[in-house]
């Protein structure tokens, strides 16, 4: 396939995986393995071979993502959404008479 017929295919699987996403609100995961598929195919690489690379590719994933889990590492927590931060909080309860600008 030319560069630019596989230019062409990776703008398609692209905009249709946006598209399955915002427009058909299908799960991200399910329409960017359907766009890895349309490309492998379109590709020329074959269906057997492109589900294996992706089957291959999701598993690679999912054992780094496992040894994460396994190993406990704690997920990054948010900032309190909210309430003044705990060192402003006597200040702004002692009712003090400089307003404070928010």
């Amino acid at each position: 396939m030319s560069d630019v017929g596989t230019l062409a295919n990776t703008a398609v699987a692209v905009v249709g995986v946006v598209v399955l996403i915002v427009r058909l609100r299908f799960n991200p995961v399910v329409a960017l393995v359907a766009g890895a598929g349309y490309l492998g195919i379109t590709a020329g690489i074959g269906v057997a071979k492109t589900a294996a690379t992706i089957i291959t590719g999701f598993g690679d994933i999912m054992a780094d993502i496992g040894l994460l889990v396994a190993s406990r590492v704690p997920a990054p927590r948010p900032p309190p959404s909210s309430g003044p931060p705990a060192a402003e909080a006597p200040r702004l309860s002692s009712g003090s008479a400089r307003p404070v600008s928010w």
